[in-house]
C-alpha cells in the first residue's frame, strides 16, 4: 500500500497533475470500452465506423500518454522505463498512421502491427499494476495478466472469434471497474510521501 498522508499540503501542480493522470486513465478506459463496443457495431457504420475507430484509438493513446506523463511513482528507474516503453508505442503509432492512414487496421490486421499496438496495452497494464500495488485495485493485476493472453490469442488466431471477442470484453469490463474505483479516491492518495520521490 502506498503512503497515504492526508496532512501533506498539495500544491496547485500536485492537484492538476493528479487530475490529469486520472483523466488520462479515464480516457484510456473509455477508448477501450468504446472500441470494444464498436467492434460489434462498426461494420454497420461503414466508413464512418473506421473514422470513429481511429478517433477512439487516438483517444486511448492520448489517455495513456497522460497517465504515463503525470504518473506519481517513487522509483525514478521505473518511471524512466515506462517512458521509454511509451516512446516506443508513440513510434509504433507513427508507423501505423504513415503506413496508409488506417492505424486500427494496421494494429489488428498485421502481426507486427499487433505487436506495436501491444506496446500501448503494456503501458496501460503497467499503470494498472502500479495502482494494484499501491491502492489494492486488484483488477489492475488481472488486466495486466490477461491482456497479453488476449493479444497473443488475437495475433495467432487462437480460439474462435467469439472467444477472442469475449477476452476483449473481459478486458473492457476490467478497465471499467478499475476506473470506477480509482476516480473517487482523494487526490492526496496519488501524491504519497513527497520526501520519497527519486
Amino acid at each position: 500500500m502506498s503512503d497515504i498522508l492526508p496532512g501533506q499540503p498539495l500544491t496547485l501542480y500536485d492537484r492538476v497533475s493528479v487530475l490529469l493522470y486520472r483523466a488520462g486513465l479515464a480516457m484510456a478506459a473509455a477508448g477501450i470500452v468504446a472500441g470494444y463496443s464498436l467492434a460489434w457495431f462498426g461494420r454497420a457504420l461503414g466508413d464512418q465506423g473506421r473514422q470513429v475507430e481511429t478517433c477512439l484509438l487516438l483517444l486511448t493513446a492520448v489517455g495513456i500518454s497522460f497517465g504515463v506523463g503525470f504518473l506519481h511513482l517513487y522509483a525514478a528507474t521505473l518511471r524512466r522505463g515506462l517512458r521509454w516503453l511509451w516512446g516506443a508505442a508513440v513510434a509504433g503509432l507513427a508507423v501505423a498512421v504513415l503506413s496508409g492512414g488506417d492505424p486500427v487496421a494496421f494494429y489488428f490486421q498485421r502481426g507486427y502491427g499487433t505487436v506495436l499496438g501491444g506496446l500501448w496495452i503494456a503501458c496501460y497494464a503497467m499503470l494498472c499494476v502500479k495502482e494494484g500495488f499501491c491502492f489494492r485495485l486488484y483488477e489492475g493485476y488481472v488486466f495486466a495478466g490477461l491482456a497479453p493472453v488476449v493479444m497473443v490469442a488475437h495475433l495467432f488466431a487462437m480460439g474462435t472469434p467469439a472467444v477472442r471477442m469475449a477476452g476483449w470484453g473481459l478486458l473492457a469490463g476490467l478497465v471499467t471497474l478499475f476506473t470506477l474505483r480509482k476516480l473517487p479516491q482523494p487526490l492526496y492518495y496519488d501524491i504519497g510521501d513527497k520526501s520519497k520521490y527519486q
